[in-house]
């Protein structure tokens, strides 16, 4: 008995273990620690609606399966295919996309409370954020020193507004972010002066931009400011009337000289005043006449002569004059032809005065010619001016006229170069001389017309020597060209789209010549190319900004070496069967260094 009883404890106990070991499963059996329940989550999760922030997305659910209460947890991953992270928050059916998921994708995970494991839903995205739309308007007016301002009431959206200034050279430019004009209002500077001004918006949560539809411009240059009176008898005041700021009043002595403007700078020059400013007189009398003269005894040239202003009434003088200022003391004069000014009070305002020194006069000066030489070089109101003819091929002149301009023309070369510019002495860069512009005018580019003869380029021309790692440069801003275009695809830099520059696209290249004529004899050395993609014969060419986009190709050798020459060029090439016919004229040659015209 007592061994009946011994062995049935023992199977007792074995059964007991043997149920224990059953039910208690070792933690190594699940190394993935998912759910092996009985129960487990089926069926699909998918998500609808549109990806773009503000969008609502939801979870339908119609397909899962299982029964209990259903948990959301959305997620967002950097790829498609990305587990993704908890979103903070985003726990149910539906989710609103935010402005941090754009460029993100989306999903959602799913729990049911009377099931094990869970499922994931697909995936959306990438998630957009909607475009920016509406309008925006500039207010103010294109004076220096006025302040301008932003309409955004036409702009669509509720984030944040973002602003950016830009100046350019025409209304139809884009023109050029302006430098830490980032606010909702800009006071315009004197590097404005004859530019036109755009505002480019953006707005938090939405894509692109929008940008002025109208360029307010030209700006001009109000210079009331520099006007002189009679001694004591002047003032510069506000007047509440059409909101008037800083207005000349005037209670003189004299009706000669009522107030002047100093035209010292330009004694024995040639100039071309254009001139718009607002006059107004109180006093005795019903009318008036006013006259803007230059004091060049005895002839005394008028600008705009007003007859016949009513008195108390503002009235604005239009007017353009080219005259060579000869006085000791050369001046503008506003004069009063009825002699009476001590019984009138005068006031002057929006004194907006142009004065160009580079009044193109004709084509007067020497014919040059290759005749005898395959170069004649010349100096002329501070312009180097070269004609080149490779060995003397066939018949070129260039006929000079003043400030850098010239016509030439060309018949049966080899390659011919016609260029007005400064040549430099190769000891500094570009950047350590200044800042390089042009403003020209060709009205007339004539590559040719036989076919095989149109090779010629109108552009910006010059060398750079001693750089690294390209020792010497011909480089060439390409402005407009004939029928042969020297860049070519294996040949490109930089963007493939080409480069934004003064509202053009221009193409970048960089090209090797082996032995070939150069400023320093036969030899191996570089082209860059900036070819615009569309011809224009007039403008304005922003030379260092041409140089920035080369450097940023990585044709660094640009900024490293030393500048020989930038001039303004008309050239062909006939090649070795000497076919090129055609002519060219430069009628606005005007080359800055930071901002100022050389002499």
């Amino acid at each position: 008995m007592k061994e009946k009883l011994k062995l049935f404890g023992i199977i007792s106990l074995a059964v007991i273990i043997s149920f224990m070991t059953a039910g208690c499963p070792d933690k190594d059996d699940n190394p993935d620690n998912t759910d092996t329940g009985s129960n487990p989550l089926t069926g699909s999760v998918t998500i609808t609606g549109t990806t773009q922030a503000g969008q609502t997305l939801t979870a339908n659910t119609g397909s899962l399966g299982g029964s209990g209460t259903i948990s959301y947890q959305w997620k967002r991953g950097d790829t498609a295919t990305a587990a993704g992270t908890d979103i903070t928050g985003a726990n149910a059916e539906t989710y609103i996309l935010a402005e941090t998921d754009a460029e993100k994708f989306i999903k959602v995970t799913v729990n049911r409370s009377e099931n094990t494991s869970s499922l994931n839903s697909n995936t959306l995205g990438p998630i957009t954020l909607p475009g920016l739309t509406g309008t925006v308007t500039i207010t103010g007016t294109a004076h220096v020193g006025q302040t301008l301002a932003v309409d955004t009431a036409g702009l669509n959206g509720t984030g944040t507004i973002n602003y950016q200034w830009r100046r350019g050279d025409t209304a139809a430019a884009a023109g050029t972010n302006i430098t830490g004009a980032n606010a909702a209002t800009y006071i315009l500077a004197e590097t404005d002066a004859e530019k036109f001004i755009k505002v480019t918006v953006t707005r938090t949560g939405n894509s692109g931009s929008v940008t002025s539809a109208t360029a307010l411009g030209p700006v001009q240059l109000d210079s009331t400011n520099d006007l002189k009176g009679e001694a004591n008898k002047f003032s510069f005041i506000d007047i509440a009337e059409a909101s008037r700021q800083n207005v000349m009043k005037i209670d003189p002595t004299t009706n000669w000289a009522l107030a002047q403007y100093p035209l010292k700078a330009y004694k024995d020059k040639e100039i071309r005043i254009t001139l718009s400013v607002d006059v107004k007189w109180e006093g005795t009398g019903s009318a008036k006449t006013l006259n803007w003269q230059v004091n060049n005894n005895p002839s005394f040239p008028s600008v705009v002569k007003k007859e016949n202003v009513t008195n108390g009434s503002w009235v604005t003088m239009e007017g353009t004059l080219t005259v060579t200022p000869t006085d000791t003391n050369p001046a503008l004069y506003l004069n009063n032809d009825e002699k009476d000014a001590p019984s009138s009070t005068y006031y002057i305002d929006n004194f907006i005065i142009k004065i160009d020194d580079w009044v193109f006069i004709g084509f007067t000066g020497e014919t040059l010619t290759s005749t005898s030489r395959e170069q004649e070089t010349r100096k002329v109101d501070g312009y180097d001016i070269e004609l080149w003819n490779e060995n003397k091929q066939g018949t070129a002149s260039m006929t000079l006229g003043n400030r850098g301009t010239f016509k030439c023309s060309w018949d049966g070369i080899n390659n011919v170069l016609f260029r007005a510019g400064r040549k430099y002495d190769k000891t500094q860069t570009h950047s350590q001389i200044g800042v390089f512009s042009i403003d020209y005018d060709a009205p007339v580019f004539n590559p040719g017309t036989a076919s095989g003869s149109r090779n010629a380029y109108l552009s910006v021309y010059g060398w750079v020597s001693g750089g690294s790692p390209d020792a010497l440069i011909e480089y060439y801003i390409i402005e407009s060209l004939g029928e042969y275009n020297p860049g070519s695809a294996p040949n490109q830099v930089g963007p493939t789209a080409g480069v934004t520059i003064d509202g053009g696209t221009y193409k970048l290249y960089k090209v090797q010549r082996t032995n070939a004529p150069s400023i320093e004899g036969n030899k191996n050395f570089v082209q860059y190319f900036s070819i615009r993609t569309s011809n224009r014969q007039s403008g304005t060419i922003s030379v260092s900004e041409h140089f920035k986009a080369w450097a940023d190709a990585g044709l660094t050798s640009i900024n490293n070496g030393k500048l020989y020459e930038v001039a303004l060029k008309a050239e062909s090439y006939g090649g070795t069967a000497g076919k090129s016919k055609g002519n060219a004229e430069i009628t606005k040659n005007i080359l800055k260094v930071n901002g100022v015209p050389i002499k």
